[in-house]
């Protein structure tokens, strides 16, 4: 059982998980305004910069695969360590170094690092520490994160302007080192049975929630979880609504244009949508919670499937809106995975699972942006991404129900008990051969 030294370990753990999340995604997000300058010093154009993102795509990638086990069975302390390693070196080479090919070579590294220090090794802490209230706390990550953007966007474009590129990214890169280390040295610990502990409620917990936010018992190994269906159909919703919502981020001003809408009102809605994930993020870890992690994303997937698939006829302001709300609530797809697998498979493997979800995360947002692209170019309008978008957030919707539904969840118990009575043939078998 937690006690109150416990319970503290734990939320400084959880707080030591945001910082990780400002420290990590921030330089990353915030390094879209340095494509500009980036592409004046290289002597390239815009989408030659952006090819760093896509660098960093593929080290994120890379990481999700393995960033469960390695927290699992390393200090997590370690994980937040290279993670601020590799934030300093990116900064640094955008600071000193004028070699295009070591740019994009630390961009990979950069990508590690976003996940080893971000919302993947941060869900992976909050799930093993928190039980009824893990919702919540892992979207504060995403409302920290936000607050410390809306701060930091005007006031680094502000620093290069005054102080240059230079200066400003090795500002940021010492900074964000800075708030790593220290949550990795002061706030991070291992995972409570580590210290003979328990996870830990965020408030009280109410006994009729008990049955819709409580963990189950599984003693699947991972081997045996990755063979049934219902990992597949949860994990291909991480890919779905990424998808969705990276298809609108991704080409939000210019899919404004399209609606009627002048530059400076395109620019005002794209603010609005920036706004609107920090709210509906919130409102979606809360509601998690209270009344479990299947319905709220049913919920959520439901109403961002309407609003694309209606968004194809509405113009105008209304549409526009309209259509920065749906992509809103694909904000969730990081914690889908994150809150979902232990329900279904426990606490056991949740650390890899929470890493296989974020892979299908990264190959959403590698494949919405293109997608939306293409399309455009093709037939001179989004109408067709944003149909699509509505059919990834259904489909998310349907197959959510899918993994949660009676018939998967028999299943996996199925497998559970073969699992256990096999286990205990062979314990006994090997027993009796000793006694023999």
């Amino acid at each position: 059982m937690t006690n109150e030294s416990g319970k503290r370990r734990g939320i400084r753990t959880i707080v030591g998980t945001w910082i990780g999340v400002v420290a990590t995604i921030g330089p990353y997000t915030l390094l879209s305004i340095f494509l500009a300058p980036i592409s004046a010093r290289y002597g390239i154009n815009l989408g030659q910069a952006s090819l760093i993102y896509t660098f960093a795509g593929v080290g994120s990638l890379v990481a999700n695969v393995f960033v469960g086990g390695f927290m699992d069975k390393y200090n997590p302390k370690f994980s937040y360590l290279i993670a601020a390693v590799a934030t300093l070196l990116f900064y640094l080479t955008l600071s000193f170094s004028t070699n295009l090919t070591l740019l994009y070579i630390m961009a990979v590294f950069f990508g590690v690092g976003s996940i080893l220090g971000g919302y993947t090794a941060g869900q992976v802490l909050i799930t093993k520490w928190v039980s009824n209230g893990r919702g919540t706390m892992m979207s504060l990550a995403t409302v920290v994160m936000g607050a410390f953007i809306i701060v930091m966007s005007p006031l680094v474009t502000n620093l290069i302007s005054r102080l240059g590129v230079s200066a400003t990214a090795l500002l940021i890169g010492v900074l964000c080192f800075g708030l790593c280390v220290f949550s990795a040295l002061f706030l991070i610990s291992r995972a409570p049975e580590y210290y003979g502990e328990t996870p830990f409620s965020i408030g009280k917990e109410k006994p009729s929630a008990v049955k819709k936010t409580s963990d189950v018992d599984i003693a699947l190994p991972l081997n045996r979880i990755l063979m049934t269906p219902t990992f597949y159909v949860t994990v291909v919703c991480s890919f779905f609504i990424t998808c969705a919502m990276m298809l609108y981020t991704s080409n939000a001003i210019p899919l404004n244009l399209t609606l009627g809408l002048s530059e400076m009102d395109a620019a005002f809605v794209f603010s609005i949508f920036n706004l609107l994930q920090i709210v509906l993020v919130m409102l979606f870890g809360i509601l998690v919670d209270k009344i479990g992690p299947s319905a709220s994303i049913i919920i959520w997937c439901g109403a961002g499937g309407f609003l694309f698939l209606i968004n194809g006829y509405v113009s105008g302001l209304t549409g526009a809106i309209l259509v920065s709300i749906a992509a809103s609530t694909g904000n969730i797809a990081g914690m889908h995975g994150a809150v979902l697998f232990p329900k279904l498979y426990g606490l056991k493997n949740s650390s890899n699972l929470i890493g296989y979800a974020h892979v299908l995360c990264s190959l959403g947002a590698m494949t919405g942006p293109p997608l939306a692209g293409f399309i455009y170019t093709g037939t001179g309008s989004y109408w067709m991404a944003l149909m699509i978008a509505g059919a990834f957030m259904t489909l998310s919707l349907v197959f959510t129900s899918i993994a949660n539904g009676k018939r998967s969840r028999e299943a996996i118990k199925t497998a559970n008990e073969k699992y256990r009575s096999k286990k205990v043939c062979s314990s006994t078998k090997n027993s009796e051969e000793g006694i023999l």
